[in-house]
């Protein structure tokens, strides 16, 4: 999770910004990033009282593809994926339920599990409704966060059938009279004004990227100030650098320094992009943050505190990314189980990479000597060993992380997930199972055995050499 700023004001020549001087803000908002990978209501509902605990006074919702539009904005709703079968993978499909590995436990069809999830990828009217009904009960203010510009742009369409996005750019032959700037700040204060309008007690906010290269006596002239307030984004560490006279001409008198701080977070950075996080993993992050907020700095003692609030009795990952590492198996919130189960998960791909970096894949089991077929039946023996307990490894973590997703999200969102995360894994470690099949009838190494083996492949018999 990261930290934006929101209505700072700096007079001209100030010095550049240093976030410890601004977690004194009156809102803390959690950004819930809900495109195209919506968490069920239900655990929303669990989730929203633990954020509440933890000092959360508001929700950043970007619900994008996810709300339920209807009438002309219909399509702007989430479809389930449809893969081709060109573009699918031939190990997608799972072997029904209760069908043998080559340890001879039984298999549970995550296709199964998915099929009993039925569900739409987007929230129905009432939903949105609980949603909301529940912040309200959490004394949690929600703003929504309507993205347009790089995100819905193409959908929404514009004026007299000319793209937005070219209006915005200065594109169209209305706008070649004017600047970009000219024509962005018209946009802002024709829409701004309609909504102060239409909803007087609403102020808009709108991100400043589009802003950073005014100078402030074109914001002065503007009066954008007086129409919208001005979300000040940075995403990296350090200091932030503002632009000639800061944002003070937008910044009301009212507000003397900031409203609000949201803790901002992504499962998906676009449409076009695969899901980069998963809501439970990031909790908690979300909650060692608030705890640093709420104290103005980070402290041992304030990540101890963090930590125990938990349940953990060590301190919480600061780089969980850095694997194999202890799994945080004993924390307690809301989707607990799922965030154990990725750690897990991480664990099992850095053992995964770990084995074909080896020095036996590496050498002896290198493609030169396949090609040549040509391989130390002891090395590949070894090989195929430990690939094969990878794989069954694999197998049993897949139903795992569907089970714990499902409890979580909906069908769409977990089988996006785990063809994006174990399908792919659990392909190549198929494929060296049939190579090694293949050699050890060269080099007379038993394989498998005769029964049917779902690791490496629906329905697939293995034999051994002498059959």
């Amino acid at each position: 999770m990261e930290m934006d700023e929101e209505c700072f004001n700096l007079p001209t020549g100030s010095p550049p910004i240093n976030y410890q001087s601004f977690c004194g803000g009156k809102h803390r908002l959690i950004h819930l990033d809900l495109k195209g990978a919506p968490p069920k209501v239900s655990y929303l509902k669990e989730l929203l009282p633990v954020l509440k605990k933890h000092g959360a006074t508001g929700l950043l919702i970007e619900y994008e593809d996810t709300f339920p539009y209807s009438g002309s904005l219909r399509h702007l709703r989430k479809v389930p994926d449809e893969l081709p079968d060109s573009c699918g993978s031939p190990d997608a499909q799972e072997p029904p339920p209760q069908q043998s590995t080559c340890d001879g436990s039984a298999k549970t069809s995550c296709e199964d599990l998915m099929k009993s999830n039925p569900h739409p990828p987007y929230y129905l009217p009432e939903e949105v409704a609980e949603i909301l009904e529940c912040a309200a009960s959490n004394d949690l203010e929600v703003i929504p966060l309507v993205q347009t510009f790089g995100h819905m742009e193409g959908e929404c369409g514009g004026m007299e059938e000319v793209p937005l996005l070219q209006v915005l750019l200065g594109a169209c032959s209305r706008c070649q009279v004017s600047s970009r700037e000219e024509v962005f700040l018209e946009w802002v204060m024709l829409v701004g004004g309609w909504v102060r309008r239409k909803y007087p007690h609403v102020t808009p906010i709108i991100w400043d990227d589009m802003l950073r290269g005014m100078t402030s006596q074109r914001l002065n002239v503007s009066g954008v100030g007086a129409t919208v307030d001005v979300m000040i984004w940075k995403y990296d560490a350090g200091v932030l650098l503002l632009p000639d006279g800061g944002f003070r001409p937008l910044v009301p008198p009212s507000c003397p320094a900031l409203w609000s701080r949201p803790l901002t977070g992504w499962q998906r950075y676009d449409h076009y992009a695969v899901l980069c996080e998963l809501l439970p993993a990031a909790v908690p992050c979300v909650v060692l943050c608030l705890n640093v907020l709420e104290a103005g700095e980070f402290t041992s003692p304030i990540h101890w505190a963090a930590s125990r609030a938990l349940g953990s009795s060590s301190l919480l990952a600061l780089s969980p990314a850095f694997r194999p590492q202890p799994v945080e198996a004993d924390l307690q919130f809301p989707g607990a189980a799922l965030h154990a189960a990725l750690q897990a998960w991480a664990n099992l791909r850095a053992a995964c990479s770990a084995h074909a970096n080896s020095e036996i894949v590496t050498g002896w089991y290198h493609s030169y000597r396949r090609r040549l077929r040509s391989v130390a039946p002891a090395m590949l023996d070894a090989v195929r060993t430990q690939g094969l307990r990878l794989l069954q490894s694999v197998a049993a973590a897949e139903v795992q992380l569907a089970t714990e997703l499902l409890h979580v999200y909906d069908a769409h969102t977990t089988r996006e997930w785990l063809e994006t995360h174990v399908t792919p894994l659990k392909r190549k470690l198929r494929e060296q199972q049939k190579q090694c099949q293949d050699l050890s009838r060269h080099v007379g190494v038993a394989s498998c055995g005769p029964q049917a083996c779902t690791c490496c492949g629906p329905g697939e018999q293995v034999k051994s050499p002498d059959d």
